[in-house]
């Protein structure tokens, strides 16, 4: 059902089962959010840390039966945001296209980031270094 949301809504998705096909998915490619669920048969936090640890840009949100569940061990692993069940269709929709907006920014101030740094390095150099004729 939230599978069929997301691609009438026009996302492309790709569904796991478990935490290691969601790690195996993660490794080919890349994604701009993960849609996790914290009570299938083995629980799926192992993924969202995977996410952190690999440098992935991913953003993560966490599907739970209650917000009390949603704890700092999550925050941790790297998880954004949260939707506690049952969830609205609305709510769901409006918490991933922000989660994935706020990935877009991420990723631009890193590269405007990585841009200033490379402009700084290379005018420190030239300081450095006498003109050559």
């Amino acid at each position: 059902m939230i599978a069929q949301q997301l691609q009438e809504a026009g996302f492309a998705i790709t569904l796991v089962r478990d935490c290691e096909a969601a790690i195996a998915a993660l490794e080919g490619e890349e994604f701009s959010l993960a849609l996790l669920d914290i009570m299938p048969p083995r629980p799926m936090d192992r993924s969202a840390r995977h996410i952190r640890e690999s440098g992935k840009n991913t953003a993560v949100i966490m599907m739970t039966p209650t917000a009390k569940k949603f704890g700092r061990g999550y925050v941790k692993a790297g998880i954004v945001d949260y939707l506690s069940k049952p969830f609205a269709a609305d709510d769901m929709l409006q918490r991933v296209m922000l989660a994935i907006a706020n990935r877009r920014v991420l990723l631009e101030k890193q590269r405007l980031e990585q841009e200033k740094n490379d402009f700084v390095s290379m005018l420190s150099h030239d300081m450095k270094n006498p003109l050559t004729a």
